[in-house]
């Protein structure tokens, strides 16, 4: 049975109160942190911009990131994927050819 607890990320100076899996609470804090400096690294360089604007930029900028991960990810995995199938083809043909012999 998984067992929650309450943790508090801080997010632009506001505390958010979070009910996590316990074994997840230390990747949820360091989610919020990041999240946090993306959003303070975009407001210091546009300080005239409210906060939600902020947070929205910061999630679409960590969004893009993201998803060029996943594609990356998915294109290694069919590489990979590419490479199992020839090697298997490959192995296969060996063990035909030993087997004739």
């Amino acid at each position: 049975m998984q067992v929650e607890r309450s943790i508090k990320v801080r997010i632009l100076d506001r505390d958010y109160p979070l009910r996590v899996v316990d074994e997840d609470s230390e990747a949820t804090l360091e989610m919020a942190a990041y999240l946090n400096t993306r959003i303070e690294a975009f407001r210091k360089t546009h300080p005239e911009q409210p906060e939600l604007t902020s947070a929205v930029i910061a999630a679409l900028s960590i969004t893009e990131e993201l998803l060029t991960l996943r594609d990356k990810h998915n294109a290694v995995s069919e590489s990979v994927e590419d490479e199992v199938q020839e090697m298997n083809r490959v192995l296969q043909g060996a063990l035909k050819k030993a087997q004739l012999s």
